[in-house]
């Protein structure tokens, strides 16, 4: 965690001569306005365009104004209960995950290509051809534990608390990725 207690600083992307309000707090949740763009839309047709963006501009920035003025200060701010676990959650759109799903791609491709092979000819289960069965087996028995550490979306708000998590693997693909393991 930085310095300034998960506000954004110069070194990751602040403006140096910005300071953050006491008071203001950052959360990890994203807002579904700022997931997916919804925010009021421009209207007026007899205004030209840069008089209507320039409208809404100066009306954006007074309402933010107002809601920045009325956050809570530390000392009126109730305490957040947070749940911490030793192991932390994947954000799914993470790099981490990208590459780890990357890779999972190229276990099915060989999956897809290992599997007719053996099965078409009658190949007799030695040398690679067991070794790479035995490390798939373990590839997607792992798959399984990583799944129960991917965060998730749901209604637009990343979640990435692992009991939450969980219950939701548990009632999606769990029970499907145990029984294609066996």
């Amino acid at each position: 965690e930085d310095r300034n207690g998960g506000v954004p600083s110069p070194q990751n992307g602040w403006p140096g001569n910005l300071k953050p309000r006491a008071g203001l707090v950052f959360s990890q949740k994203r807002s579904r306005r700022a997931l997916f763009g919804r925010g009021p839309t421009i209207e007026g047709g007899d205004m030209s365009s840069s008089s209507r963006i320039q409208s809404h501009v100066q009306s954006e920035v007074s309402s933010r104004t107002l809601a920045l003025s009325s956050a809570p200060t530390p000392d009126e701010a109730k305490p957040v209960r947070q749940k911490t676990w030793a192991i932390k959650a994947v954000d799914p759109n993470s790099m981490t995950r990208v590459f780890y799903d990357l890779f999972m791609v190229l276990v099915c491709a060989i999956e897809l290509t290992v599997t007719p092979y053996t099965v078409a000819w009658d190949v007799p289960m030695q040398g690679l051809i067991k070794v790479w069965v035995g490390l798939s087996l373990i590839f997607w028995l792992f798959d399984i534990g990583v799944n129960f550490l991917t965060g998730f979306y749901i209604d637009g708000e990343l979640e990435l608390d692992l009991g939450e998590i969980a219950k939701a693997y548990l009632k999606s693909y769990f029970f499907l990725d145990v029984f294609i393991c066996m």
